[in-house]
């Protein structure tokens, strides 16, 4: 990307907009920590049934998106297993939900997550709680093996913002087979020239680099 302009003017995640294209109007997303709704009002401008949720909703609500209080750490969950057409997470990592999170995507569905890596630390800036920092690689290990990775990123920002970022597609029943096995097995080869590793596979790219993330979203 040439420039990552998530802070600036209040523009949702340059991540989010990059994927867009797989949020059609009436998909059913979940938004987990929408904060101050930047991100929601791009959702629901895309046309989709979206179910904010944060600890503080957004002040000002936007009309049909459906919001709710919660606590994602110390309050039960709520939401039952392939209940929504996609997910999105945007600057929050809370590990123990982390995986009914993921439960949460149907067979074909989206999921999109972006958050601040432990290297954020060294900037003075993001979340106060060190449990939400992502360690080296993390994201990508956390996301189920059997999905199919449309890209991930590791590195710093443009705008001096540490983030692992992915996209991915949970497969179908009937994509569980063959030409799924071939993307898992790729995500183990991963290969380290200089200051990044790339990882190849089925449609697939990954990059990890200590250096500005810029282009390093190019899709095999």
């Amino acid at each position: 990307m040439a420039a990552d302009l998530t802070t600036k003017a209040d523009l949702p995640s340059a991540w989010l907009i990059r994927f867009s294209p797989y949020l059609k109007a009436g998909t059913r997303v979940l938004e987990i920590a929408s904060g101050n709704g930047r991100n929601t009002r791009f959702l629901a401008g895309l046309g989709c049934k979206v179910t904010a949720v944060d600890i503080n909703p957004a002040p000002e609500p936007v009309e049909g998106v459906q919001y709710i209080r919660k606590d994602l750490e110390k309050e039960d969950w709520i939401f039952g297993p392939e209940s929504f057409d996609a997910v999105i997470g945007i600057n929050y990592l809370w590990r123990e939900r982390f995986a009914v999170l993921c439960e949460c995507v149907k067979p074909g569905g989206f999921f999109l997550y972006e958050t601040f890596t432990r290297h954020q630390t060294m900037l003075n800036f993001g979340p106060k709680n060190p449990q939400h920092f992502l360690e080296d690689r993390e994201l990508l290990s956390m996301v189920p093996h059997e999905w199919h990775i449309l890209a991930y990123e590791d590195g710093r920002t443009d705008n001096d913002r540490y983030l692992q970022r992915i996209a991915a597609v949970k497969p179908r029943q009937s994509e569980k087979s063959g030409r799924w096995s071939a993307g898992t097995a790729s995500r183990s080869r991963i290969s380290v020239t200089g200051t990044s590793a790339e990882l190849t596979g089925v449609a697939s790219s990954v990059r990890v680099s200590s250096s500005p993330l810029s282009s390093a979203y190019a899709r095999t």
